[in-house]
């Protein structure tokens, strides 16, 4: 039971990322009396987490997923602390420079990314643009993980973690995928979390996972094809 409660979830939030959208209309209004740090503990949390998780992965390409991880818990340390009595001014700036100000505090990012200090040494407009860009680079090249460990081992892995196994495989699409946003993400997730829902419960797994791969390659085409037009 505990399982299907996790997949629910899992698949539920995914469909909330598919609503959310880091650099959107809504994002760029400053109202220095809305405390819009506090705001945010009120969304899906998960939500928000994967959201955060998904931006960090593909504009700090160079920090690993245990540094991103930092970076989204220190996002959401300082978001709860924003609803404190005396919140700290950063507090009040809009969702994009919430976000951006963690990026640009963290020493080991900077130095992993030394890109980012450019960004940051820039203000409002211009420094999303800088993040914006360095967002929409080069894809990172990753090993096809369905050749280099044998799926059986990966559907153990997935059936025994399946929160922290779609962790990393969010991490390692966004990194893979930079240029797309958060819905084109939230689509390719949601076909690859198919591909073990459906094959890790098969007996025979690499015949299913071989017809689900063809599949989820034309789905990926179709989605780029969306993406590009």
């Amino acid at each position: 039971m505990m399982k299907l409660c996790c997949a629910v979830f899992i698949f539920i939030f995914l469909l909330h990322i598919a609503e959310f959208e880091i650099y959107g209309t809504g994002f760029h209004t400053h109202d220095s009396m809305k405390n819009i740090g506090c705001e945010l503990t009120n969304e899906i949390q998960a939500v928000f987490r994967t959201n955060a998780l998904i931006f960090y992965s593909q504009t700090l390409v160079n920090n690993s997923l245990q540094d991103v991880n930092r970076l989204v818990k220190n996002l959401t340390v300082f978001t709860s602390n924003c609803c404190m009595e005396e919140a700290d001014s950063g507090c009040f700036k809009n969702k994009n420079d919430i976000l951006i100000d963690r990026a640009c505090e963290d020493l080991l990012s900077g130095t992993k990314n030394q890109a980012i200090s450019l960004c940051c040494d820039q203000f409002n407009a211009k420094r999303e643009e800088c993040f914006r860009s360095i967002q929409h680079g080069p894809p990172v090249t990753i090993p096809n993980i369905y050749t280099v460990i044998p799926f059986a081992s990966q559907c153990m892995e997935y059936i025994s973690d399946q929160h922290m196994f779609l962790k990393t495989h969010v991490y390692d699409f966004s990194r893979q995928y930079r240029i797309f946003p958060l819905k084109t993400m939230a689509k390719i997730i949601l076909a690859s979390k198919k591909i073990y829902d459906t094959c890790c419960k098969d007996s025979a797994l690499d015949f299913c996972l071989e017809e689900m791969l063809l599949t989820e390659l034309l789905h990926k085409n179709n989605l780029i094809k969306e993406y590009v037009l």
